[in-house]
C-alpha cells in the first residue's frame, strides 16, 4: 500500500454504472491488494512497455477474452509507485469503414 499514489488515476470497475466518464480516482479505504501475476498460468499474459527511465506501463491480458488490466509504475527518485490503474475490461474497438 504504501507504493500506490492515492488518490489513484485510473478507469471503475466495467460494472460501474455510476461512472460519468470523467477522471476517476480509486481511493485507499475501497482498494483491495492484487494478487502477484503467476507467469505459469498460460490464461494471462503479461507486457512491459517502458515509456522512459521514470515510466513503466504493464498490461495484462486474458488470452481467450481478450479483457485486459493496466497499471502504470513511475519511479519517484528512491522507489516505484503506481500511479495508474484500470481494471480488467474489454478493449476499445475502433470501427474503420
Amino acid at each position: 500500500m504504501s507504493h500506490i499514489l492515492f488518490p489513484l488515476e485510473g478507469l471503475p470497475e466495467a460494472m460501474d454504472t455510476a461512472w460519468s466518464g470523467a477522471v476517476y480516482y480509486w481511493d485507499k479505504e475501497t482498494w483491495r491488494l492484487h494478487r502477484p501475476f503467476d507467469p505459469a498460468d498460460t490464461t494471462f499474459e503479461r507486457q512491459f512497455q517502458i515509456i522512459d527511465s521514470t515510466l513503466i506501463r504493464e498490461v495484462i491480458a486474458h488470452l481467450m477474452s481478450g479483457y485486459r488490466l493496466e497499471r502504470r509504475f513511475s519511479f519517484t527518485g528512491k522507489d516505484w509507485q503506481l500511479i495508474y490503474y484500470a481494471p480488467l475490461r474489454q478493449p476499445v474497438r475502433i470501427e474503420v469503414e
